[in-house]
This record gives C-alpha cells, sequence and structure tokens, in this order.
C-alpha cells in the first residue's frame, strides 16, 4: 500500500524531474514557483520541504550522474557519427577522383599515400573548378554525389 502523504500529487521523484529538466539554471526558487504554476490549487511544498528533498534524495549527485551518461551518450554518438561521415566522405573522394582520372586525365599518377597528397588532390581540382575548365569536374561531382 502506497504511503499517504501531505503532497498527494507532488512527489519527491517528481521534484527531482521537474528540478533536473530546469538545466544548468536550476534553482530550488524556481522550482518551488514552478510547481505553483504547473500544480494551480495543489498544496505545495515549501523551499525548506524541497531542500531536505534534496538533501535526503541526493538530487546533487543523481544530476552529476545524469549529466555524466547524457555526456556520455553525446561524446560515442558523435564519435561514431564523425566515423560515419569520414568513411562516406572518403568514399566519394576516391570514387570523384577516380572518376576525374578517367575522363579528364587531370590527376594521373597521382597516389594518395597521407594528407599531404589529399591536400594536392583538393587544391588541383579546386584550381581548375575556380579557372573555369572544370565544368565537366563539377558534372563529374553531381553525378558521384548522386551515385
Amino acid at each position: 500500500m502506497k504511503a499517504i502523504t501531505k503532497f498527494p500529487k507532488i512527489t519527491p521523484e517528481l521534484c527531482f524531474e521537474m528540478y533536473y529538466k530546469l538545466g544548468t539554471t536550476r534553482s530550488l526558487a524556481k522550482l518551488y514557483s514552478g510547481l505553483g504554476n504547473f500544480y494551480p490549487g495543489e498544496v505545495i511544498p515549501k523551499e525548506i520541504t524541497l531542500r531536505s528533498w534534496s538533501k535526503k534524495y541526493k538530487w546533487f549527485d543523481r544530476i552529476e550522474k545524469l549529466d555524466d551518461l547524457v555526456r556520455n551518450k553525446l561524446t560515442s554518438e558523435i564519435g561514431t557519427e564523425a566515423v560515419r561521415n569520414k568513411k562516406k566522405y572518403a568514399k566519394f573522394l576516391n570514387k570523384l577522383i577516380d572518376e576525374v582520372i578517367k575522363e579528364k586525365k587531370l590527376l594521373k599518377g597521382i597516389k594518395i599515400k597521407d594528407i599531404n597528397d589529399l591536400t594536392k588532390v583538393i587544391s588541383t581540382l579546386a584550381e581548375t573548378l575556380d579557372t573555369g575548365s572544370g565544368e565537366q569536374i563539377k558534372v563529374i561531382i553531381e553525378r558521384v554525389k548522386h551515385e
């Protein structure tokens, strides 16, 4: 059987969730005024009660743990997405370079061994596009983008 409290709708857990959602500017005063806005007509715990709950239920420790979990998940997702994007970009560049070599004979003999070689290839492509003689390369880029 659930214990009966002075605040039937406003539990410590509900208050913690609302407190957490306030973000980096959270304060017990903001939580208190927010409770009044969200639960008009309800008996709202006073700030001193909220302070007591925050200590008893270790809100600050829980917030740190939740923030760490969110940060780690985001870092992991961003890292995974970055690797996926690098692979996709590398595949696109390789295909583009192959097509340019086939059709324009522009980069013939260039082997990409490191970042410096890649920089030279990109510079050569950019110069060709800038000089106006790169219209055919633009067509190749569009074709490769859509494959």
